[in-house]
């Protein structure tokens, strides 16, 4: 089971756009909406007071994940564009690898979800969807050509546990092996 993660680590995680949309929400919802409401209580009316003065500060919150998002976008589109061969793709680091395989699948119109837990992740490191399709990827530093059969039956496992309609691996063998 993926590790939990907090909502500016999944909002990272997500378009730019999305955030930049939550900013403006926010902004307009604490800034204009707010005061309009009538609160019985008078803490909610001092909060309905206070808040409006700080909307700028809570959209700027999301305005700042929306800006980490674009950048991990553009570096991992960057690095995908800078392979010229195998030899290249075996030259980058480990993590690299998997930003790779999931910017290729992200060109070929996936919606593609990173696990960005640390730790045990059910082997799973991308899950792929698209035509209500959910696949599972395991991306694995490997030293031979072959996947074992344990590889697979656990990725098998994997995959009836969660529901997913397909699964596979994807091996990186570092040019330094």
């Amino acid at each position: 089971m993926p590790k939990r993660t907090s909502l500016l680590d999944d909002l990272i995680t997500l378009p730019w756009w999305f955030s930049l949309a939550l900013a403006a929400v926010v902004y307009f919802g604490l800034k204009f909406y707010l005061p309009t409401v009538e609160f019985q209580s008078p803490a909610f009316q001092g909060i309905g007071k206070a808040f409006p003065n700080m909307a700028g500060i809570f959209a700027s919150i999301f305005i700042f994940t929306a800006a980490i998002s674009a950048y991990h976008s553009w570096r991992r589109g960057e690095l995908l564009d800078r392979q010229t061969s195998v030899k290249s793709i075996k030259a980058v680091s480990w993590k690299d690898f998997e930003y790779l395989v999931s910017e290729a699948y992200r060109r070929q119109g996936y919606s593609v979800q990173e696990n960005t837990g640390g730790g045990a992740d059910g082997g799973v490191d991308l899950v792929l969807s698209k035509n209500g399709e959910r696949i599972l990827v395991q991306c694995k530093n490997w030293k031979s050509s072959k996947v074992g059969v344990s590889t697979v039956r656990e990725l098998f496992g994997v995959m009836t546990a969660e529901g997913a309609s397909g699964g596979g691996c994807c091996l990186f063998r570092p040019v330094y092996e």
